[in-house]
């Protein structure tokens, strides 16, 4: 209710559009001006005169105003003033952050008017909340009754994971992918008769269209394929536009309640065939039986569900999938295996030692829901007598029911600078999850030349745990890399990465340094922290002569050399310009 929110959300919307996320307060915020808040109640007050120009100040609340009745006036007051906003601002995204935690939680607080509160505001603002719910898995919302990990404290106060969360969910908004969170103007109509459904999955690299049936039932039969699970997204069309749609969860199975848009790639639904205790049997079967996909569509909801309806009718099933090897001496870019004719099941590459080592995984289809790993400690790599993990391994340690499991767990080769070796995948064609993997050293030879690459890691992609990669081109007129990247938070903070390995950061011997203050820039070495803890790293917006704000495009360019690197960057495009 207060007029400074309204004119800086005004002023936001104008800079930002569409990319504006208002994390809504406490009601009872500011409940001292209670009295001035009934005068305008009083007088009928409209449109802007609704809010005070009161000023904020550290007791935000008053304890001798904490009545069920002045709460239920807060409260109401409260969404009028939202109403008003909303209506005005319509692109604005509203994220309700204490009313959840109070919603959801087990404490003193969060009883009156707080009970149930939250699904009444995802109701009332369908077109501009940001329903956590839909961005969390049940667990993360069932643990928020004891506290949860996105909490810091029993006043809903955020966690570090907490804040990330946030972040997150402010940065969804920013996103346009060509599959994307649909905008006001693109709802997904449970009940449009005209959309189109595609089904996209671990089987195939492309979306394929579901058959249309009767009642609003759209149906697609899926084959089930040598890891004995599937995991699958659907893809609605309509009047041109594509939104993919989800489950709530990771991993999710038939009939799971709620399919919501959305673009996180680890919202799939999971088709598993294997014998699994939580599981009530149904779809226990074997690779190449035929599982049938159904979704339902009607005015109120979508529905989505399998059932077996066919064995495989072959005696002996046939892995037509590829493999992949996530390589460090290839930028950890995959490297597809070649398939051994006379030796059905094996697949090999020959590899060599460079200064980039040879660490791996790999991956089926490469798809990085189908990785084998090595089972070893955390920090280890695997050897070749490690376990292997992954699509083939039994049900409670399977890749399919946790959608990172064996992310950056790697298989390592030890050896001499120039040793070729044979590296080999054996899938037993009788036994499908029975997998080995080996190598055979070749012969030393000549090092193969190549040119370093380099990547940033930073705030941009959460210092490599989003997957995003930003890599800096060559620029041929002299000899520098850059990359463009436009600034989505203040200040942006980055070191580069050496062939996009952690051992081979290049960083300022400094932490938030700007490029005007001086400094070294040192590595490639895996020193990215002081002696205080301190990251290491560059900061754009730090300094007030980068003229940074957010949306601005900057050059970020790199000149390396044995003597001095050199690490500088540039506005090239303002925001009011694009």
């Amino acid at each position: 209710h207060n007029k400074f929110t309204l004119e800086v959300l005004r002023r936001a919307d104008h800079i930002y559009g569409e990319r504006v996320v208002w994390m809504v307060p406490d009601f009872r915020f500011n409940n001292a001006d209670l009295f001035d808040l009934q005068q305008k109640e009083a007088e009928e007050a409209k449109g802007d005169d609704i809010f005070l120009s009161s000023r904020f100040g550290p007791a935000n609340i008053h304890a001798g105003f904490l009545t069920e009745e002045n709460d239920r006036f807060l409260l109401e007051y409260g969404l009028k003033c939202i109403d008003h906003i909303v209506k005005t601002l319509p692109n604005l995204r509203l994220l309700f952050w204490c009313a959840f935690f109070r919603s959801h939680g087990d404490f003193a607080s969060t009883q009156g008017i707080y009970k149930d509160l939250y699904s009444t505001l995802v109701r009332r603002y369908p077109e501009n909340v940001l329903d956590m719910r839909s961005y969390m898995t049940r667990s993360d919302v069932l643990d928020t009754k004891a506290g949860g990990k996105f909490w810091h404290d029993k006043s809903g106060h955020p966690s570090a994971d907490g804040y990330r969360f946030i972040h997150d969910l402010a940065l969804s908004c920013g996103s346009i992918p060509k599959i994307s969170t649909p905008k006001k103007s693109q709802r997904v109509s449970c009940g449009d008769a005209q959309a189109t459904y595609y089904i996209l999955g671990t089987w195939s690299k492309i979306a394929e269209p579901m058959v249309r049936q009767t009642n609003g039932v759209h149906a697609f039969d899926v084959t089930m394929g040598a890891n004995s699970w599937e995991m699958f997204r659907i893809i609605q069309e309509s009047d041109g536009r594509r939104t993919m749609l989800c489950p709530t969860c990771p991993s999710a199975t038939k009939s799971t309640p709620r399919i919501v848009p959305h673009n996180d790639a680890e919202r799939c639904w999971l088709l598993d065939a294997r014998q699994r205790l939580d599981l009530d049997g149904l779809d226990v079967g074997k690779p190449g039986d035929v599982y049938r996909v159904t979704l339902s569509c009607n005015m109120m909801e979508q529905l989505l569900e399998w059932n077996k309806i066919g064995h495989s009718q072959t005696p002996a099933f046939v892995d037509t999938g590829s493999y992949h090897v996530v390589a460090s001496w290839h930028c950890w870019e995959t490297l597809e295996m070649e398939s051994v004719s006379a030796s059905p099941g094996t697949f090999m590459l020959e590899v060599q030692m460079t200064k980039l080592k040879l660490e791996f995984q790999l991956l089926r289809n490469d798809d990085a829901r189908q990785c084998i790993y090595p089972e070893c400690e955390p920090g280890q790599t695997g050897t070749k007598e490690s376990r292997v993990l992954g699509v083939g391994a039994p049900t409670a340690e399977a890749a399919a029911g946790n959608f990172n499991a064996g992310k950056g767990v790697n298989w390592a080769i030890e050896g001499k600078l120039g040793d070729v070796y044979r590296l080999s995948l054996y899938r037993n064609p009788r036994d499908l999850e029975s997998l080995r993997i080996w190598w055979e050293f070749v012969e030393n030879g000549p090092i193969v030349s190549f040119t370093d690459r380099y990547f940033l890691c930073g705030t941009m992609n959460r210092w490599g745990e989003s997957g995003e990669v930003f890599e800096l081109k060559r620029e041929e007129n002299d000899g520098a890399f850059a990359i463009d990247i436009c600034i989505t938070q203040m200040p942006m903070e980055f070191y580069l990465l050496e062939n996009k390995l952690a051992e081979m950061a290049i960083h300022p011997d400094k932490t938030q340094c700007t490029q005007f203050q001086s400094h070294n820039t040192v590595g490639p070495d895996a020193q990215i922290f002081n002696r205080k803890q301190q990251k290491l790293m560059w900061s754009i917006g730090k300094a007030e002569d980068d003229h940074a704000r957010i949306g601005d495009i900057f050059r970020i360019k790199f000149k390396p050399g044995d003597i001095r690197m050199i690490v500088s960057w540039a506005k090239s495009v303002a925001r009011h310009l694009l």
